[in-house]
């Protein structure tokens, strides 16, 4: 069993405020491990504010609380009835004005939740995605206001009081909190652009400019030394943000919405939930009426709309009492992301498309803040750009427009609307399948997302019925067979009859099945077929009997045997890069496109489909099994060299994690690109250079094992630190169950000889070696060579005591 730290101090190793890049491993492990421990704990997913707060300010787990002495620091003060107040960040540590014998209390802002005018309806404007807030001048200074509904904790430092939970409950009857007892406020942000900037980097900006001290008091101060000035300071938190955020996102069992982070078993819970409140039959309802609302024009949705009429206000079999609020205070963070979560999943299985009364509707998040979340969802053909990007990128087209899918695409927007054109184009006439040696063959290969037939079911008077699909990878997967559509009158029981030239087994070639939905599964298909293959499906009027024909293609495409889609083929589930010439290559050994699609996004389309899905919900594979799923087990010589050639720039750009030899894809790393590495105004800070990073380890108060104690020496050394101000954040009197890890250098032959030495006498003696010990120590086994320092490690003096079991308890 792994083990978690209890407090969140003892893992902000100095590294954090060097960048991503050089945090180790082990480290970042380690940081991954508390913070799903933290969220377990909290019940809530944790914003990447909150997650650094945990570590830098040092939650206790066992406590389930930060030490009360952060709060000794100025604490900004929120009001409440919808008053105005200086805007605070996400992450924030303040006092709130509850009144009554309570007060002011303290809590963590863990949330925000965007209010825009006119923004609760079920179907709002899509402008309001993006939208900059108004401005208004202020004593002077011009001020951006932005209304907004605060999630704080009130638990952050402790259980609530029951005095007030109940003061809570009656502030939000009295309408002074909300019906969720969020706080309404109309947050105003200095300078203006504070307010378009992203939650995590407006509480940097806030941090560095009101918060110094607090900064300089903690982790990052002891790695970059007390007395730094701002811009040092400032170049350090941001890389530590940046450090934390790449430690918890390739964190096994944990998912990311935006910048909240949550375990993968709560987004799980909705479809072992499913007929339960906001469980996946709810959700399944939500998302079609957020797809219906954009079957012929674009329509914006906002998530709490949809997802607040799904809440039951009372206990059906007792109409007289009221049940709890799933989405009242921390729970509304819960419920909100883990549904973002679930939606953005489900869409992307159905390959990022929602099929409506014959139409294919792209849906995606476009905005993260206003009510719970911004959904677009427009009308789309086949190859639109726009199913290049995944559905949890919000790119506020709205607001934007075209421009923001060309920006994100990185090509202008001419070719963007020339992308369009053509695949609209594309589907308002046949898909010519004429090639070399093909004259004269029936032109029956239309996309598969534009097949339907426009006259009425009853109208058709052939006894004989007729249609071409497209395998899609997803019904590779899942074994299944989508119908076009009005065939919907085919249900119940049908046996499906493959023809295919070529590998197939006996048993594949006649399968029994179910029907419904315009779906027929389960199938087994024959090993060769792949994503995009074209089906041939011709079936009896009132009959049952499906019959599904592959053609070969002569000669064939660069591999691919049989008549295929090169829309679906190859296509990748993010970036923009590759070709659409629409002749469905792939690319030569080098990995460089071919008249076609390059090898790189072929490879993680592929991986995107057909990895191994994690706990996490990431899909990974090793280079190996990528050129299984591509070539099969009798694969080419030197494939698997060839595929990590052509995999290095997915990797160095970040669309894929390389862990070990597994390249790792997850949807939500895949594509932020333009992102703002740090505030507005702030231009872009360097990465700080490892000579400007203390090494040593700043001090800390550790959780013993069971049974052991500190001695009086440690506790001693605790007193001593906190009157000299060595002590971050911690309590008065070293706790029970608890040592004292004295400020140190950390890594360095000198400090591991130091460890094993004072760990062999302490077992020996019950109590730690001296300074002068240790010296003697390393001399007699000739150990001053390797590293050793003179007068012995500061880190071991006189002061230092060593911890040992309690009386009559064995270690």
């Amino acid at each position: 069993m792994s083990v978690v730290a209890s407090v969140g101090t003892e893992l902000f190793v100095p590294e954090l405020v060097l960048g991503a890049d050089r945090l180790e491993p082990a480290d970042a492990a380690a940081i991954g491990e508390f913070i799903t421990a933290v969220a377990e704990a909290r019940g809530f997913p944790l914003h990447l504010a909150v997650a650094w707060n945990a570590l830098n300010f040092g939650y206790d787990l066992a406590a389930r609380s930060y030490p009360a002495e952060v709060l000794e620091a100025f604490m900004p003060t929120i009001a409440l009835a919808g008053a105005a107040n200086a805007a605070v960040p996400v992450g924030a540590l303040a006092w709130v004005q509850v009144g009554g014998a309570e007060g002011d209390v303290w809590a963590e802002v863990v949330a925000k939740d965007g209010r825009p005018v006119g923004g609760d309806e079920m179907v709002v404007d899509p402008a309001v995605a993006g939208a900059l807030a108004p401005t208004v001048v202020d004593d002077g200074f011009e001020v951006a206001v932005v209304s907004e509904a605060l999630v704080v904790d009130f638990e952050a430092f402790g259980p609530i009081a029951d005095g007030l939970g109940r003061r809570l409950e009656r502030l939000r009857r009295r309408g002074r909190l909300d019906r969720h007892g969020l706080i309404l406020t109309d947050s105003r942000y200095l300078p203006p652009e504070a307010a378009s900037d992203e939650d995590v980097w407006f509480y940097a900006r806030w941090l560095v400019d009101h918060q110094p001290h607090l900064l300089r008091s903690g982790p990052v101060g002891a790695a970059v030394g007390r007395d730094t000035g701002l811009d040092t300071l400032a170049a350090a938190v941001l890389a530590s943000f940046e450090a934390v955020s790449a430690a918890i996102t390739a964190a096994p069992g944990l998912r990311r919405w935006g910048d909240f982070v949550l375990p993968a078993a709560w987004v799980g819970e909705v479809d072992d939930e499913a007929n339960l409140p906001l469980g996946a039959a709810d959700l399944a309802h939500l998302l079609n009426g957020i797809a219906r609302s954009g079957d012929e024009v674009p329509a914006a949705a906002t998530l709490l709309g949809r997802l607040e009429p799904l809440v039951p206000a009372t206990d059906p079999s007792r109409p007289d009492r009221e049940v709890p609020d799933p989405l009242a205070g921390v729970g509304f963070v819960r419920q909100v992301v883990r549904a973002n979560r679930w939606l953005a999943d489900r869409v992307e299985d159905c390959g990022r498309i929602v099929s409506v009364g014959g139409r294919k509707v792209a849906v995606r998040i476009d905005d993260l803040f206003p009510y719970g979340g911004l959904w677009r969802a427009e009308p789309v053909v086949a190859d639109h750009p726009l199913l290049d990007v995944p559905v949890d990128v919000p790119l506020a087209l709205g607001g934007r427009g075209i421009d923001a899918l060309a920006d994100w695409l990185g090509i202008s927007v001419e070719e963007v609307l020339a992308r369009i054109a053509a695949a609209e184009a594309a589907a308002a006439t046949s898909y010519d399948d004429t090639g070399p040696g093909r004259e004269g063959e029936e032109d029956d290969q239309q996309p598969e997302e534009e097949l339907e037939d426009p006259r009425p079911l009853e109208d058709l008077n052939a006894t004989l019925l007729s249609a071409t699909v497209t395998v899609r990878a997803l019904d590779i997967d899942n074994a299944t067979l989508r119908l076009p559509e009005g065939w919907g009158w085919l249900s119940g029981e049908v046996t499906v009859m493959l023809s295919h030239a070529g590998e197939i087994d006996d048993d594949q070639l006649t399968q029994p099945a179910g029907c419904a939905e315009e779906v027929v599964a389960p199938l087994s298909w024959p090993l060769d077929f792949f994503p995009g293959i074209r089906l041939h499906l011709s079936v009896f009027a009132s009959g049952s009997t499906i019959f599904a024909s592959t053609v070969p293609l002569v000669p064939p495409v660069d591999g691919y045997d049989f008549v295929f889609d090169p829309s679906v083929v190859g296509r990748p589930p993010a970036g923009g890069c590759r070709s659409h010439h629409g002749d469905g290559t792939a690319g030569d050994a080098s990995g460089e496109r071919a008249g076609g699609i390059p090898l790189v996004d072929v490879l993680v389309g592929l991986l995107a489909r057909r990895g191994r899905r994690a706990s996490d919900g990431t899909r990974r594979a090793t280079a190996r099994e990528l050129a299984i799923l591509c070539f099969g087990p009798e694969r080419p010589s030197g494939a698997e060299e060839v595929l990590v050639a052509a995999l290095e720039p997915a990797v160095a750009s970040g669309r894929l994690v390389l862990a070990g030899s597994e390249y790792i894809y997850e949807s939500w790393r895949a594509g932020r690109p333009g992102r703002a590495p740090g505030p507005s105004g702030w231009g872009r800070r360097e990465h700080l250079a490892r000579a400007a990073v203390a090494a040593h380890v700043p001090g800390f108060v550790r959780r013993l094992a069971p049974g052991f104690t500190a001695s009086a020496e440690k506790r001693a050394s605790y007193a001593q630190a906190r009157a000299e101000g060595l002590i971050l954040f911690g309590p008065e009197v070293l706790p029970d169950g608890h040592t004292w890890v004295r400020p140190h250098e950390r890594g360095g032959a000198s400090d591991a000889y130091a460890g094993a030495l004072t760990g062999i006498v302490s077992t020996i003696s019950g109590r730690s070696p001296e300074a002068d010990d240790l010296a003697a120590m390393r001399a007699a086994w000739g150990l001053d060579g390797a590293g050793g320092r003179p007068g012995g490690s500061r880190i071991f003096d006189s002061s230092w005591g060593g911890d040992r079991p309690r009386a009559g308890e064995g270690r």
